[in-house]
């Protein structure tokens, strides 16, 4: 499975790069978007990452607060991604 992590801020997926295969489902059967994730999920992530064939991470996927509003330049999350990919490969 191939994991693409990107918060998608205001739809620039669509609006700005016209990638609408990531949303007509062209790609489903290898291809796992994952827009938000909470700090509970972490260890979800971890075993979706250790069998995954390719993961691509935005550079600015940035954290998100309990109400799922995006927390302005904090990048604590994506740094524990990408801790976890060194670790898991």
């Amino acid at each position: 499975m191939i994991y693409l992590i990107d918060d998608n801020q205001s739809n620039q997926q669509k609006a700005r790069f016209n990638a609408n295969y990531l949303f007509d489902n062209t790609f489903d059967s290898i291809l796992e978007k994952i827009y938000a994730v909470r700090f509970n999920q972490t260890n979800e992530l971890k075993e979706k990452l250790k069998n995954a064939d390719a993961i691509f991470l935005h550079n600015t996927f940035e954290d998100q607060n309990d109400e799922g509003q995006y927390i302005k330049s904090s990048l604590r999350f994506r740094k524990m991604i990408e801790d976890d990919i060194v670790n898991v490969y």
